[in-house]
């Protein structure tokens, strides 16, 4: 419990309410953390083994251009 300084100098209580648990959103929220994780390393591992095939075949790897972003202009 918390104890703060009341108008008159005296100690007061402070009473923190419990938070009401909304377990589909928390869960809704882990899984698409995990999504999101998933696919950079997904992403991570496709641009690891084209790069190891473009050095098998002896031809130097360019990866994603900075136009290929997908970000809005």
């Amino acid at each position: 419990m918390g104890v703060r300084a009341s108008i008159q100098g005296l100690p007061t209580r402070v009473i923190f309410m419990a938070r009401k648990p909304n377990y589909n959103f928390e869960r809704q929220e882990r899984d698409r953390r995990k999504a999101e994780k998933k696919a950079a390393k997904a992403a991570a591992k496709a641009e690891k083994a084209e790069r190891a095939k473009a050095e098998r075949e002896g031809v130097a790897y360019e990866g994603p251009s900075l136009d290929d972003a997908g970000e809005p202009e």
